[in-house]
C-alpha cells in the first residue's frame, strides 16, 4: 500500500511538471448514490456482494426498510403489518435483519428472505425487540424485552430466540455478531453502561471506557477486534471512536481535529469507518486505517461531485463501505463507495516522463564531465 502511494505521489509530481491535471480527476472512491423510497435515507450494512440495506421515509417521519443492489436499485422491504421497519444487518446470503412494528404498533425483530418476506423472531416474554446483526451462518443477533428489562439475544433457526447468560447484568442489548457467534454490545454491568464482547462459553467481558462513564461496542470482526464508542472525560460526554482487540485495552482512534468520534464498522483487515468532527466542528465521515490513522473520506472523492459525507457505517471486506451523504439542496441520502482502481495509465504515463527524462539527463551529464 506504502509503495502503490508512493508511486501515485511521484506520478502526480511528474505530471504537475507539464501542468497535467489528471491527478487532481483521479479520487480514492467512486460515489453511488443508493436513492430514497420517497424521502431521506440511510444505510446501515453491506454484504461483500455489494447488496446494502438500511431505512429510507416513504413519507414524514415514516420509514421502511430497504435492500439496494446493483441493476436492481432500492427496493421497500415492507412492514410486519404496522407503519415502520428499519434494516441493520445483512449476510453474503441476502438475508437482511432489524426491526419493524406489526400490526398492533409493537417493534419486532424480524427476519427477510428473498420469497419468504419478513418474519417475526418473537420477543423473550416481553412486547418488543430488535435485531442489529446476521452472521454467515444465518445467527442473528439483537435485543429483547423480558417482562420486566431487556437482554442481548442470539437466533437460530430451529432453536429460536435465546437470551445471553446475564448472571450480574442489569440489562444488555447486542449490536453485532460474527462467524463465530462472538457477540458484542452494550451492557448495565451494576456500575454504569459499557461495551461488552461475549463468547460461547467465555461469558461477557466489560472492554472499559477511555477514561469517561460509558461505552458502547458497535462491530466486532473474525479476528475478535470490536470497534465502538467511549466517554473519554468522566461526566462531560466526550465522545470518541474506539478499537479493542483481545489481550489489550482500548485505543483512541482520535478525531478529524474536532472533539468527537464515532466507530460504527470494521472489516477482515482492520478497516474502521465511522463519523467524526472535524476542526470546524462538522461531522464528517472517516476510514482508519493502522499505520495510516484517520482519514476524511470527503478527501478521497471527486471534490467536483458535490457530496458532502457525514459519517461511514459499515464496510465490507473488499473495503466497499456504506455513508450518509448531503447532495446539493442538503438531501440526505445512502451512499455506496467503491474503490477506485489505481490508475495504472497515469502511472505508466508518468513512468514514461521519468524513463525520457532520465534518458535525456544522462547524455546532459556526460556532457558536463567531458
Amino acid at each position: 500500500m506504502k509503495i502503490k502511494a508512493f508511486r501515485y505521489i511521484t506520478a502526480c509530481l511528474l505530471l504537475s511538471v507539464f501542468s497535467i491535471s489528471a491527478c487532481a480527476l483521479a479520487p480514492g472512491y467512486n460515489v453511488i448514490d443508493l436513492g430514497t423510497l420517497g424521502g431521506t435515507s440511510n444505510p446501515s450494512d453491506v454484504n461483500d456482494h455489494g447488496q446494502v440495506v438500511g431505512f429510507s421515509e416513504v413519507s414524514y417521519h415514516t420509514n421502511h426498510a430497504f435492500l439496494w443492489q446493483a441493476g436492481a436499485g432500492i427496493r421497500d422491504l415492507g412492514t410486519l403489518g404496522g407503519a415502520d421497519s428499519r434494516a441493520y444487518g445483512i449476510s453474503d446470503s441476502g438475508w437482511g435483519v432489524g426491526e419493524a412494528r406489526n400490526a398492533t404498533g409493537s417493534l419486532r425483530a424480524f427476519l427477510w428472505r428473498e420469497g419468504g418476506g419478513m418474519m417475526d423472531l418473537g420477543t423473550l416474554g416481553g412486547d418488543t425487540s430488535s435485531a442489529s446483526g446476521i452472521n454467515a451462518l444465518g445467527h442473528i443477533a439483537g435485543t429483547a424485552d423480558t417482562s420486566t428489562t431487556s437482554y442481548a439475544f442470539l437466533w437460530k433457526e430451529g432453536v429460536g430466540m435465546t437470551a445471553l447468560p446475564s448472571e450480574g447484568l442489569v440489562s444488555s442489548g447486542a449490536s453485532a455478531v460474527n462467524d463465530l457467534d462472538q457477540v458484542v454490545g452494550s451492557a448495565n454491568f451494576g456500575t454504569g453502561t459499557r461495551a461488552f464482547f461475549w463468547g460461547p462459553g467465555g461469558g461477557f467481558t466489560d472492554l472499559g471506557t477511555l477514561g469517561g462513564d460509558t461505552s458502547c461496542a458497535e462491530d466486532v470482526n473474525n479476528s475478535a477486534q470490536v470497534v465502538g464508542t467511549a466517554d473519554a472525560v468522566p461526566y462531560v460526554a466526550v465522545w470518541r471512536a474506539f478499537l479493542w482487540q483481545p489481550g489489550t485495552s482500548m485505543m483512541d482512534l482520535g478525531t478529524l481535529g474536532g472533539a468527537r468520534s464515532w466507530a460504527y464498522g470494521i472489516n477482515s483487515s482492520g478497516q474502521v469507518v465511522g463519523g467524526a468532527q472535524n476542526a470546524a466542528g462538522y461531522d464528517r465521515a472517516f476510514v482508519w486505517e493502522p499505520g495510516t490513522g484517520m482519514v476524511d473520506l470527503n478527501n478521497l472523492i471527486d471534490p467536483l461531485s458535490g457530496w458532502t459525507l457525514t459519517s461511514a457505517v459499515a464496510v465490507n471486506d473488499s473495503g466497499w463501505m456504506v455513508a450518509t451523504g448531503r447532495v446539493p439542496g442538503g438531501n440526505t441520502h445512502a451512499v455506496l463507495l467503491t474503490p477506485v482502481p489505481e490508475p495504472q495509465g497515469i502511472l505508466l504515463l508518468a513512468s514514461g516522463v521519468l524513463t525520457v527524462l532520465l534518458r535525456r539527463r544522462r547524455p546532459m551529464r556526460a556532457c558536463k564531465g567531458a
